[in-house]
């Protein structure tokens, strides 16, 4: 048994390590499982270990003479067969069929192909009820501390299984507040600390099996086992009340059960964890040192007195099997002890050091930002009705610019003299250079066809109404048709109703990057019944046929024949859709960079999605309320009405689904990405003349473009100033894409799935002329990447340095 044990820490350390390392970056599962091989073989090696130690134990209580005369080396060689034929056998399995799919992250579960993922759960799930089964059985042979172990074993089965639901509803990347992380963990919450003191307990009674064993022995198990188990169930019933208590609305990033404590109480369960830990380590230490002594003790005496060997074998046995028990404990409490520390310990690190930790390991009210200013329609065009742009946003009450060095131009001014759009506001010659002036950027106010806000407009539970659209392109999904963004639960028979006539033809279209999570995003496509005009179609009832629940849905959207747009009729030649925030994910020197930049590119309008629960930094408040007035931002309220983890990626799809009917008709080409990600172009040619080149085919309607990593060493923005070395090779897989939205009628994250004529061609651009600065980790080498740098350093820094010291960032 003491073998066993020697060998577990070390896969103990060896998992740790790896998942420290840090796996959680984009790959192919084929890449993952070459990567996470031998971590998978340990995992495996040890789960099976651990199974074959229960009946190790099983035989030393059932028949402890014979399996004391066992040779110990055929014995061990016996039992850690199958681990290791069952590990071997399970890694060239998955080895034969492993697959080239995208993994969003990388862990060992995932590494494992999508054909031998229900056979592997089934192995682990008989496995664990095998193991509890078998120590059951010990329980009812040995005393307190097999039955103790039982429970300790019970508990831990329950914090395995919730942690297999926290990734399955992906909590430790999803953003939630902290009452509703609570909610989520506070079984696997009451799981850990039972257990953690537990093992305090444990410890106590082996530590009195060994000073007082007579006694010991001969208390009664049931009382005694309910003394024990008593300051565990109180303890984790009082640290829930009191938590409770203390609850907050906090943001997190990530959710575990260590940052679902209230900060109110952390510090005094970090000192209790620290206590109790330290206690029962040392009680074990103690008890081990005692139980050696004994056995010396022990052998003395039956060498002495020969004739006594019968007699002083159980005692050996019970001192062998006390050993092995102890020893278990100490292998348990220093792999959970350390888990539960590092969680403790990251806390009080800096906030994104704590994430990470946090992510790989197991165990005052927010100022909203006032709501947006809707406009109605004003102006219409051809055969689409427009809006004017809103009236800037607010984002900042009563902000006080320095009037004198930020002066309010008008819009309808013309850009004369000034290049990239700059106006003239009296700036010194110091702040210039040949051809460049900084200052306030004011962008044309071109119109915009839609609200300020994204709008879910509630069905039932289980269904949300997101926009309406008039769709006039006679393409693959039919014609002419009204079509209804919808989130729902599942497929359903709906109705739709157009100008209070019944649409005859009804059909879902279901979006491709749902995931199987309980709410989906389909588009409701209703045949405009005949004798009908777009142009008089203001609002369509959607009614669900089943319960009769309904919602009237304004058309947000009126999507003119792609065919006829002609190239004066767009407003924008080019824009970027930055589908989600993420909250104070990033800071506002970052937006400053990342609009600017974009803005020396010749982007004309950036639309980004926000919750505004989510926006707390008053200097983010501020860069954000400066660009809106500039005309070159147009911010997009975006609230889920259920859990974030209920809809995939937060709920991304929607937005890029919107942001992309926004830009319908209205830019020529639109991006998709985000804040730490800029499309740069690789020649002497500009952005838009580069675009342009690459979809010089009138067939091209969506172009993936290849994608550098730049290793973030230096965090301090301006990043793209302040790193130049990126990974080796191209990142052709999570690609991100450049459209002309017109031809497009479903955008994904990462690609272009499905174009609106069979003709129209989704394109993978190499990164020859096109590619993609993605800003993330320093652990990317060694190849250079000075594009921006050489190209707007100098102009860069200058503005980036004017905006950060006029909104004072």
């Amino acid at each position: 048994m003491p073998f066993y044990f020697q060998m577990l820490p070390f896969l103990q350390a060896y998992t740790v390590i790896v998942c420290l390392v840090g796996l959680f970056t984009q790959t192919h599962r084929d890449e993952c499982f070459r990567f996470v091989a031998v971590y998978m073989f340990a995992v495996l090696f040890q789960s099976t270990l651990f199974l074959m130690m229960a009946i190790d134990l099983l035989l030393a209580v059932v028949m402890p003479i014979r399996h004391k005369l066992w040779q110990r080396g055929p014995y061990l060689i016996i039992l850690c067969t199958p681990p290791l034929a069952f590990s071997s056998l399970a890694v060239f399995i998955e080895r034969l069929y492993t697959d080239h799919d995208d993994l969003l992250i990388c862990t060992v579960t995932l590494a494992a192909p999508r054909k031998v993922r229900f056979w592997g759960t089934l192995i682990t799930f008989s496995t664990v009820f095998l193991a509890v089964v078998l120590i059951l059985m010990t329980a009812v042979k040995v005393h307190s501390s097999g039955c103790l172990l039982m429970i300790s074993t019970l508990a831990h089965t329950i914090c395995l299984i919730s942690e297999l639901i926290c990734v399955k509803l992906k909590l430790r990347f999803t953003q939630t507040h902290r009452d509703e992380c609570f909610r989520s963990v506070i079984v696997y919450m009451f799981a850990v600390l039972f257990q953690s003191t537990l093992f305090l307990m444990m410890a106590i009674d082996l530590f009195l099996a060994v000073i007082m064993p007579i006694r010991h022995k001969l208390w009664r198990r049931g009382p005694y086992l309910l003394v024990l188990c008593i300051p565990p169930l109180a303890f984790s019933c009082f640290a829930l009340f009191i938590e409770e208590i203390y609850i907050n609305h906090d943001d997190l990033l990530i959710c575990t059960v260590t940052l679902a404590a209230p900060p109110t109480v952390r510090f005094w369960g970090t000192l209790i964890t620290f206590s109790t830990i330290f206690l029962a380590v040392t009680l074990i230490f103690v008890t081990a040192f005692r139980v050696h002594i004994n056995e010396r003790e022990s052998a003395r005496r039956i060498l002495r007195h020969s004739n006594s060997v019968t007699s002083n074998n159980n005692k050996c046995s019970d001192a062998k099997l006390l050993k092995s028990l102890s020893t278990l404990m100490f292998v348990f409490v220093c792999s959970w002890s350390l888990s539960i520390l590092l969680s403790h310990v990251s806390l009080y690190f800096h906030k994104s050091v704590a994430y990470e930790i946090q992510k790989y390991n197991f165990s005052e009210t927010p100022n909203l930002l006032p709501k947006p200013i809707n406009l109605p329609f004003v102006n219409s065009r051809i055969a689409t009705i427009r809006h004017t742009f809103p009236k800037p946003i607010n984002l900042v009450q009563n902000l006080n610019f320095k009037q004198s060095s930020m002066p309010q131009k008008s819009s309808s001014h013309a850009l004369q003299g000034i290049k990239h759009g700059y106006y003239d506001d009296g700036v010194t010659d110091s702040a210039e250079s040949e051809g460049f002036k900084v200052g306030r950027r004011i962008f044309k106010n071109a119109p915009d066809l839609s609200e300020s806000r994204l709008n879910f407009r509630r069905i039932d539970n289980d269904g949300y109404a997101l926009s309406a659209f008039t769709d006039d392109r006679n393409g693959n999904m039919g014609y002419k048709f009204v079509r209804v963004m919808m989130v729902i639960t599942g497929k359903d028979d709906f109705e739709c109703e157009i100008n209070r006539r019944t649409s005859e033809d009804v059909s879902f279209y279901e979006f491709s990057e749902n995931h199987g999570k309980k709410m989906q995003l389909f588009i409701l496509n209703c045949k405009l019944p005949e004798g009908i005009e777009f142009a008089k179609v203001d609002t369509i009832k959607v009614t669900r046929v089943s319960t009769g629940a309904f919602v009237n849905v304004p058309i947000t959207y009126r999507i003119q024949d792609e065919k006829s747009i002609t190239p004066d009729e767009y407003d924008l030649k080019m824009s970027i859709c930055v589908p989600a925030l993420f909250g104070n994910v990033y800071d506002a020197k970052r937006i400053v960079e990342f609009v600017e930049l974009n803005s020396f590119q010749e982007i004309e309008r950036i639309f980004i999605y926000y919750n505004p629960k989510e926006i707390t930094s008053e200097k983010m408040k501020r860069a954000l309320n400066y660009y809106s007035d500039n005309h070159v931002v147009q911010l997009v309220e975006f609230e889920l009405p259920f859990f974030s983890d209920d809809i995939w990626y937060h709920g991304q799809l929607a937005t890029i689904t919107d942001c992309l009917l926004r830009n319908t008709g209205i830019s020529k080409y639109t991006f998709f990405h985000d804040i730490d990600e800029f499309f740069v172009p690789v020649t002497e040619l500009t952005l838009f003349e580069t675009v342009d080149k690459i979809f010089r085919d009138p067939t091209i309607g969506s172009q993936r473009t290849a994608l550098k990593y730049i290793a973030t060493k230096d965090t301090n923005a301006p990043i793209t100033l302040n790193n130049i070395v990126s990974s080796k090779r191209l990142e052709t897989r999570f690609t991100k894409c450049v459209v002309r939205p017109e031809m497009v009628f479903e955008q994904g994250i990462h690609h272009t799935s499905r174009v609106i004529q069979d003709q129209y061609q989704t394109v993978s651009h190499d990164g020859s002329l096109l590619r993609v600065y993605h800003y993330k980790e320093p652990t990317y080498c060694c190849e250079d990447e000075s594009i921006l740098k050489k190209r707007y350093g100098s102009d860069l820094r200058k503005q980036f340095d004017y905006v950060v010291q006029q909104l004072e960032l």
